[in-house]
Order: structure tokens, then sequence, then C-alpha cells
């Protein structure tokens, strides 16, 4: 901003113009010793010290999904005496709030608190000119909770015996519906649930994770249901054979599964690491968790640097919990009669549907967190038995199926215009002047998944060639050579990659043509992708059960405001070493996002250089970042010392840092994947959108510009424990792990 003094123009931000007033003070004119204190505040600055002046930018509110108030009648804004009299027989004066047929709300300063729980009368003084009758009659509520302001005390109560005086509930009831336009309605309820919801659409179809439901049946915990959307079915492809049956029950196994309950609650997660091996045009996979390695250390360090030198090296974090079949029915925040389609919207679902689900106890969520860094340690491994026959321990059988899990996708912006069909064929990729050989996973007429030998390079054209060499031999009348296609999203290991054939061009339309034809003629031999539900609303009812029991964190983005802020987070669990850390220099119920955000002031600040790369190419972005905990520091900058992975120059270096930081705290490490939000689903939110636009215009135009500038959301997973594995500091890890959340 332009800024003069003493016949000079300058040109400061708002932190930089403070710090000159002072100085400007102090020295009573512009000085040397002026000139220098702004240029350490820059340099500051540029190296992310900068005093955290705009730290309540990067503070968020957090909430579950799916979690709001579901009112069963209308709440009214509405100011009158009232008297309160306690059980003791003592009464003092208030004012009511609002009120509803079920709950009131009242303020008063003078008394003490009320305690929650507390039987009160209520006389609604306030309503004799209305009717002397009931403006004298004491109606008994129940005191849910009290919340001091200053010297002013609020109560929030409810009527549990509705029962009670029936002529009473008659009065209030018409009393509200012919004055709620004139009073106004309390309608912040509906403002969350709308708020809730629209996060929870922008995060669902695109959150990454895999989620298992898994059901109690004869004793035993029995993988049954898996949740597909877009971002994370590729987790799903990596576990299927070469004749495309699923083995993803080898992952989800019974004894992961029993391991996995017995962890602590607050974090009851594992490790596993996997690969496969191809011969003879048959794919083998081994996996092993950290529990399953340590039991055999000498087997270990063969299993970890043989298998890192696989290109289908994965490192998989399987998080366990709870969930209840109850947790299907989501009913609107409005009552029945309050919208034409709300009595509908709140019926339970049918007991058809719940059948399918009264089993189910848990869900175990599947994360991808392969790091590159981490493959290229373990390849390093050294073994004192080079002895391969005895990975055979961690090899699953590929005789015998394990148990198969039903999918079920999303039906929002995943629904499918072409059918896949399973097809694995050999291909040769031509990007960047380098030819990569790779094959097909399954095709559809006009897109491809496919998996190469060797990571993709970096490259801003997005459009490779694409030839089908086993194919081609099928045909002489299609060219199946150095077709274009178009990068529709890739795994972050740059060897999945999901493709689209480009829309122009003679060879575009006969490579259509053939795989039209290779359908059309095959269709006995072809395995299709199935998506039909087997009872209806399955898919949906999943999704339910998912959004309220979601694992891990999540934060959405604002991009409206000057740093692409945070406006929302959510948070599922259980008070864990992530909650606590991102609670730090937090008020309770708010998340402190500060730490990504600590280069803003530089050039090209890493979440905006992040979220420019989504112009481009929806590809999601993901990066693990190092952080120094010291508990005891009361400065931001001091407390909380963040470092990008790739901003390390090697192994020595990450280690180097991860010891300072056990020097002056603890060491916490996150892995932050950014996605582009989805589409929202207006017909779901129809009801209260218009609900809300009756009662307040203002506020549905405010919701709706809110919805259309929250354009992308960062997904967190806490991944010390496998980096403190890693380098051999579990015990480390434990300790610090008592410490933040102790």
């Amino acid at each position: 901003q332009e800024f003069k003094v003493a016949n000079l123009t300058h040109y400061m931000t708002p932190e930089i113009k403070e710090r000159f007033d002072t100085e400007h003070m102090r020295f009573g004119l512009y000085t040397v010793g002026a000139f220098e204190s702004i240029d350490t505040l820059v340099q500051e600055m540029v190296l992310g010290l900068a005093d955290a002046r705009e730290l309540e930018e990067f503070i968020t509110p957090t909430f579950k999904f799916l979690d709001f108030a579901q009112r069963n009648s209308e709440r009214m804004h509405l100011s009158i005496p009232l008297v309160i009299y306690r059980s003791d027989g003592k009464k003092f004066h208030a004012r009511s709030i609002d009120v509803s047929i079920s709950g009131l709300q009242f303020k008063y300063e003078d008394f003490p608190l009320l305690n929650d729980g507390e039987i009160v009368d209520v006389v609604f003084a306030g309503l004799e000119e209305q009717s002397a009758h009931f403006s004298n009659m004491p109606i008994r509520f129940t005191v849910l909770k009290g919340v001091r302001q200053g010297i002013t005390k609020r109560i929030f109560c409810n009527r549990s015996q509705l029962q009670e005086n029936v002529d009473f509930n008659e009065f209030l009831t018409k009393f509200i519906r012919g004055n709620k336009y004139r009073y106004k309605l309390n309608i912040d309820n509906t403002i969350n649930a709308l708020e809730n919801k629209m996060c929870e659409q922008f995060f669902t179809p695109k959150f990454p994770s895999l989620p298992v439901f898994i059901s109690y049946e004869n004793g035993q915990l029995v993988p049954k249901y898996v949740m597909l959307n877009h971002a994370n079915d590729q987790l799903l492809g990596y576990w299927y054979d070469e004749n495309h049956q699923q083995r993803l029950g080898d992952l989800v196994s019974q004894s992961r599964l029993a391991e996995l309950t017995k962890r602590d609650v607050q974090d009851a997660s594992i490790y596993v690491y996997s690969f496969n091996h191809v011969n003879k045009g048959k794919v083998f996979f081994y996996s092993a968790s950290q529990n399953e390695l340590d039991k055999n250390p000498s087997i270990r360090d063969v299993f970890l640097r043989i298998g890192s030198h696989k290109a289908s090296w994965r490192v998989f974090k399987l998080q366990l919990t709870d969930a209840s079949p109850g947790d299907v029915h989501t009913p609107l925040s409005i009552a029945d009669y309050a919208h034409k389609n709300a009595k509908e919207l709140n019926t339970p679902p049918p007991a058809r549907l719940m059948a399918k689900l009264k089993n189910i106890r848990h869900i175990v969520v599947i994360s991808d967190v392969t790091d590159k860094h981490g493959q290229l340690f373990y390849q390093h491994t050294k073994i004192t038995n080079s002895n391969s026959k005895a990975m055979s321990d961690f090899a699953h059988p590929h005789k015998t199926l394990p148990q198969q899990i039903e999918i079920a996708r999303h039906k929002n912006e995943d629904i499918r215009h072409e059918t896949r069909y399973f097809l694995r064929s050999e291909i040769t990729v031509e990007v960047a002047g380098k030819v990569i050989r790779g094959h097909t996973e399954d095709f559809s007429v006009s897109g491809i998944r496919l998996e190469l030998n060797e990571a993709l390079p970096y490259t801003e054209n997005m459009q490779i060639k694409l030839s089908f060499p086993k194919l081609q031999q099928l045909t002489s009348n299609h060219s199946l050579e150095r077709l274009s296609y178009n990068i529709v999203s890739m795994h972050t290991n740059r060897h999945i990659l999901h493709l689209r054939i480009s829309p122009f061009g003679k060879k575009s339309e006969s490579a259509r043509a053939f795989f039209n034809h290779l359908i059309s003629k095959n269709k006995d031999k072809l395995k299709a992708e199935k998506l039909e539900e087997s009872v209806e609303g399955l898919c949906y009812a999943l999704r339910c059960l998912y959004a309220k029991n979601a694992t891990n964190v999540a934060f959405f983005i604002n991009r409206n405001n000057s740093f692409s802020a945070p406006e929302f987070s959510i948070y599922n669990q259980e008070e864990g070493r992530l909650f606590s850390f991102l609670s730090m220099f937090a008020e309770k119920d708010f998340f402190n996002w500060e730490f990504l955000y600590r280069d803003r002031h530089q050039v090209s600040p890493f979440i905006q250089k992040c979220l420019r790369n989504f112009r481009d190419t929806e590809i999601k972005q993901q990066h693990t970042i190092y952080i120094a905990v010291d508990l005891a520091a009361t400065n931001i900058n001091k407390a909380i010392k963040p470092v990008l992975n790739e901003h390390f120059k090697d192994d020595n270096q990450r280690l180097y840092f991860i010891r300072k930081a056990h020097e002056y705290g603890i060491f916490i490490a996150v892995q932050l994947i950014l996605q582009p939000t989805a589409s929202v689903d207006f017909d779901t939110l129809q009801v209260e959108l218009e609900y809300l636009a009756a009662h307040s215009r203002h506020k549905a135009a405010l919701f709706k510009a809110q919805l259309e500038s929250m354009k992308a959301f960062g997904y967190v997973l806490d991944v010390t424990d496998e980096i403190m594995y890693r380098y051999s500091l579990a015990e480390q890890a434990i300790q610090d792990k008592q410490h933040l959340v102790g």
C-alpha cells in the first residue's frame, strides 16, 4: 500500500507499515535504525518467521459430517419477559431469546448460572396480551446447558414431557405459525446443516482413501462392502489379479483386523507394505504389516529391500473406526411440516436396506501413503540373509481367493457414461521423448487405466501417445499406434494413469470404432465392472455411514480471500496426536492451519502454488511435511517448524531434523493431499435451501456465494509412525505421542 512520510512515497504491507510507525515514533524521524529494523522484518517474513498477526485467518471451526441439529418444531425469535422458578422455590426474572414447542433459550444477569439437568418452571409473563391464561401458566423445562457471556448467562433448555399442557402446545403452535414472518425464525441449525452437507458433498466423491465396511458374522469380522469414488478406485484396482479377481481381502485379513481391534482407540492403525510379482502372466501378491515384519528382522530386511525395488511397491495405512447401522438415518434439519417434501425425506430407511447393514460394526479406511523418498531409503536396506525364498511367509495364496467384498460406487459425478471392461494387454507410452512399457488394467470405448513399468517423467504437456502392440495384431482396419490420450488422473508414484482418448482426429475415431467392435464381439469373454446396487439405496446408505465416522482430517479452502485460507475443518476421530497438534494456538472446537501457510508472504507460497496447478489439471497435489513441535514455546513460529519433505537434500538431513526436533520437543509428520472439490448435487440440498430462502433470502444468497467460492480441500493423514519405523525410531514415536496427547 502507498504511504507518504517526509515527502517520500513508500510502498508497504500492513505488517511493515506497523513496524515503520513504531520505529519512526521511537527515533522521531526516518533513520538508519528504522531502515534496519524494517529490513530485518522483511528478512524474517521471507524466512517465514514473521509474527503470526494473521493467525485468525487460518483458524477454522471443526465439525463432524452430517452432525447437526434436527428440529421437530420450528423455533421463532421472541424477546419477552419470563419468570423462572427453581425447584427450591427461588425465582428470578429473565428474557426469552427464542422459543419452540419443545425448546427455549433465555438470558438473565443477576442470578447464579443454572446447572445442567436442572428442572425449572417458566412463566411466559410477556404473553399477557395474547393470552392472560397462558401468561400465568408455569411450563416445565429441563436445562441442557448454560453459557456465560460476560455478566450475561444464556440458558438452553427443552421440554421432555410434551404431552403435558396440550392446550399450551396448541396455543404456541398457532402463535409461532402466525408470527414467524414477523419475528423471524431461528434458522441457524439449517444454515449449519447446509454448510455441513456442502462440505460432505465436496469431500466424499473425491477423498483418496478407501473405506471397507466390516460386518460381525458367526463370531468373525468379515469385510462386507467397499465404497468407491473417482479418487480411490485405483486402490481397489491394485488388488486385482491377471483374471481381474478381487484380492483386497488379502490386505484386510482376519489377522490384521484382530491386530487393529487390539490397538489404542485413539489411534487404531497399522501400516502394511505390499508389492506384487508377475510370473508367466500371473500376478502374485505379497504384503506384511510392521508387526508381522518385526517378528523376523532378517526376513523383514529382505522383504523391504526386494519389495521397494518393484514398481508395484506400496505402503498402506489401515485405520479402524467403530460404526453403527443407526448412522445411516440422516433426517433433514427441519420439521416434517416445514416443507411439503420434508416428511418423506425424514422417513427412516426401509427395513430391506437396513437388513443388509444390520451387522456392520467397523470401518477400515485404507490410505496409500507411499513416499518415493521412503521407497529409495528401503532400497538401501542392509540385509544379512539374501534368501528371497524366505519371503514366502508373506505371499498370498494365488489359487485361493480371499473373502469377496461387494462394491458400492458413488452416484454423484462418478456415474460412468460407458461400461468399463477388465483387460490386461501390453502397451507403450511415448512422452517427453521417452518410451515406457506397461500394461492396461481396464478400458472403455473412450478411456483406459494402465500401469507403467517405470514412473512417467514430469512434463507440462499432459497429452501422451499410446500404442497397443498386442491389440494391433487383432486388426488391420484400425491403427492402434501413437494414439493421443489425455491424462485424467495419476497415482502419486506416476505409475498408474487414468486416460481419456483425444476427442479430435481420424485416428481417435478409428480407435473408438475398434474398441466398440472388440466389446460387441467379446461380451461373453470380457468381464465388466458391475456398478449395480444389490439393494436400492445401498450406496447412499454407506456414504452416510462413512461420513458420520470419517477418519482423518479435511479442511475446505475458500479461494476468495487473500491467502486462499481454510474455512471449515472436519474431524470425527478420538482426540489423538493429530487432533492435539492442530488444536495448538486455537480455542476448543477449532483447528489451526497456519503451519501450512508459513511462507504466505513469499513470491510463490506453497498452498497457492498447489492450487494454481489445478488450472491445468485436476491431478491431486500430494506432499509430506516434517514438523518439529516445541511444546514449551509460546510463540507459534518457535513452537511449530514445518519443512516440506522435498526440501531436504537427503535422508541424513531428514534424520538430523527429527533428532533436533526431539532435542527441543517432539516430531510429527503429515501427508497433505489437495484436491479440487466435487460438484454439489443440489437435489439433496433443495428442500433446506428453499426453506432458508423462504425465511431469509439474504442468508440463502450468502450460502450460495460461499458454495461457489469453495474450490479445493486438503486431506491430512498422520504418517509419523511410518517415518519413525523407517528410521528405526519407533520407541521414540510412542513417547512423542504420549507427550503430545498427554
